[in-house]
């Protein structure tokens, strides 16, 4: 892993660095296994089946889902090469949600680690878009955050392989009015991990081709939105500095660095 970072000279320790660089989408590869990749124990089965009960009274809602597992990578200037595996929604909420230090007591292979995807969008009218986490998510709710979700291995295939980037322009046009025309450009900044529930990430770039006005929030994952300015990034960080999630601190290091 590199080196730990800072945001505009403040501290940073709710994420880590893990690969750094810019990959178009011919140069992130996913090498995947059609199987489950974590590792558990039947006490450890017992105790995220419980959690997930819990979860489940507190919100029908919720559904288990099947998630891309990050089982290793290598890297290059020139390519990000994923190894992962299946996991679910479930696994996750039981492991890295709930008992990130299974890493320690067990080791990594005891975790979920599902891939998320996430990053920072610029509009045509230079501002970039955060938003306001609402009340029914599983995490940081009322955090702001970019705009972002998971990598499915059924729904996010480009020819048969699994793509983040198609997971993660899904995800702009499914939380945002935004069509994936109005998408101008988008590359991955790389690779970072959550250092609170240890859950990898991957954090993209991208630009629309629209202006702010015309933009509002779809769905509940977001209750509002903030458009903030190159100008404003500043005044922005530093007031809500204890407010953004670790996949927004990502994608703003990113950004600034």
């Amino acid at each position: 892993m590199t080196k730990q970072c800072s945001l505009k000279g403040l501290p940073v320790n709710n994420v880590i660095p893990v690969v750094r660089g810019r990959y178009m989408r011919n140069q992130i590869e996913i090498a995947h296994r059609e199987m489950r990749g974590m590792c558990a124990t039947a006490a450890q089965r017992a105790e995220i089946d419980r959690i997930w009960a819990l979860r489940r009274a507190e919100n029908a809602t919720i559904f288990d889902g099947l998630q891309v597992r990050l089982d290793g990578w290598q890297a290059t200037a020139e390519k990000l090469l994923l190894s992962t595996s299946l996991t679910s929604y479930r696994e996750f909420i039981g492991t890295n949600l709930n008992h990130p230090e299974w890493l320690k007591t067990l080791g990594d292979d005891f975790l979920s680690n599902p891939i998320g995807v996430s990053g920072t969008i610029k509009t045509a009218d230079n501002f970039l878009i955060f938003g306001v986490r609402g009340s029914k998510v599983a995490e940081y709710s009322g955090y702001i955050d970019t705009i972002g979700g998971n990598l499915s291995p059924t729904l996010h295939l480009t020819d048969g392989k699994i793509d983040p980037f198609k997971a993660f322009i899904s995800e702009v046009c499914e939380e945002l009015t935004v069509t994936e025309p109005q998408i101008n450009s988008v590359f991955s900044a790389g690779l970072w991990r959550n250092a609170e529930t240890l859950r990898p990430e991957l954090v993209f770039r991208s630009s629309l081709s629209i202006n702010s006005s015309s933009i509002r929030p779809v769905g509940h994952e977001h209750k509002d939105l903030m458009f903030v300015s190159s100008e404003e990034l500043s005044t922005f960080i530093e007031l809500h500095y204890k407010e953004i999630t670790p996949s927004c601190t990502a994608a703003l290091i990113d950004l600034l660095e």
